[in-house]
């Protein structure tokens, strides 16, 4: 009599009774199995087109998956409950490899990259551990976005394909064709900032809630695009009511008690012992009374008086200034400006400016990719 098997994992159930003396060898076979589903590794190299995973192969705890892929892969696992480790060591080189029952009205699961821990109810597949759907993070890696994830450059998707993604975000980022596709969020030389009335409760630090597609981000106190506008004036009014400017000297005294200036001589004299000053050719007065060469000679021929030395004597100088005593007095002085009130009223300026074009004000930045969980 055939032993049953559990329905999962098929392991042997012997009857009671049954298998006397050769119970061994099929319980030894539980063992192993068992062992398996611990730490063992089923193989599957794939390429492109659908695979069924073997029943031998899904015993393991892990499943590893490898291989060069051409198109895009499906795993076929039984319609079974039961977790799945996946392990995929491909080159994906952009397709997807998806997990399937089989069974037509079943979810599917795409695998991500590396490890996939999936669970099935027998009919469709879920990722155990997986981000919510509508998360972004910067992508440093080039090329494709990693399974599951695409990039946020505001495209249109399906509706069906990434239901879960439809159901999380809706149309907050766009409607699509307003049926079959919405729009993912575009992250396209955007940075990112938390809305302002996050919570329910407005901030008063942006102007805009959220940003969607193709929309201009407004900050209070400016926009990121320099719209043409105005300036305007309406008139306004400089008055002063009045104020003083004051000086005052209670009054002072400039005093001087008497000083001299003096310079005293006692004495000195000038003396000369006598010298001549003589001319060897002479000196002569022709009869009109003319000096010539020769003797001093007076009026008409008459001979002059000569003189033989000179002696000039000085008496004693004795100068002295005295001053008596100065007393300058100023009375007080009181000096007060006082200024009346002005008042200067201006008229109203409008200044229109013609200014157009994008702002540059972007601080020191890195530029990478973003991308959005899909979960497909």
């Amino acid at each position: 009599m055939a032993e049953p098997i559990t329905s999962n994992k098929g392991y042997t159930i012997p009857n009671t009774g049954d298998l006397v003396n050769t119970w061994g060898p099929v319980v030894n076979a539980n063992f192993a199995l068992l062992d398996a589903l611990q730490g063992g590794t089923g193989s599957l190299t794939v390429s492109s087109g659908t695979y069924a995973l073997s029943t031998s192969a899904a015993q393991n705890l892990r499943i590893l998956v490898s291989g060069f892929l051409a198109g895009a892969v499906t795993i076929t696992i039984s319609q079974k409950p039961g977790y799945f480790y996946f392990h995929d060591t491909t080159s994906r080189n952009g397709y997807p490899i998806t997990v399937t029952t089989g069974s037509t009205t079943g979810r599917t699961q795409n695998l991500p990259a590396r490890m996939g821990h999936l669970f099935s109810d027998g009919a469709n597949v879920y990722l155990v551990t997986e981000p919510n759907h509508g998360e972004m993070k910067p992508h440093a890696a080039p090329g494709l976005p990693p399974p599951l994830w695409m990039y946020a450059y505001g495209q249109e998707v399906s509706r069906i394909t990434y239901a879960d993604l439809f159901a999380a975000i809706g149309t907050a980022w766009g409607a699509g064709d307003g049926s079959t596709t919405f729009n993912v969020p575009d992250m396209r030389g955007r940075a990112a900032f938390g809305g302002d009335s996050m919570g329910g409760t407005a901030a008063g630090r942006i102007t805009t809630a959220s940003l969607p597609i193709g929309g201009a981000f407004t900050s209070v106190g400016g926009h990121e695009l320099l719209q043409s506008h105005s300036h305007t004036d309406a008139g306004h009014t400089h008055t002063d009511a009045g104020h003083n400017h004051g000086a005052s000297d209670s009054g002072h005294t400039h005093s001087d008690a008497g000083h001299g200036h003096g310079a005293g001589d006692n004495g000195h004299a000038h003396s000369d012992a006598g010298h001549q000053h003589t001319q060897a050719n002479g000196i002569y007065a022709s009869s009109s009374g003319q000096i010539s060469g020769g003797t001093i000679f007076g009026g008409a021929g008459t001979p002059a008086t000569a003189v033989s030395y000179a002696n000039i004597q000085t008496g004693h100088a004795s100068v002295y200034v005295s001053t008596g005593y100065a007393n300058i007095q100023t009375g007080y002085a009181n000096i007060s400006v006082q200024t009346g009130h002005a008042s200067i009223q201006t008229n109203f300026a409008n200044i229109q400016s013609s200014g157009g074009g994008n702002a540059q004000n972007m601080p020191p930045a890195l530029v990478t990719n973003y991308i959005i969980y899909a979960g497909q």
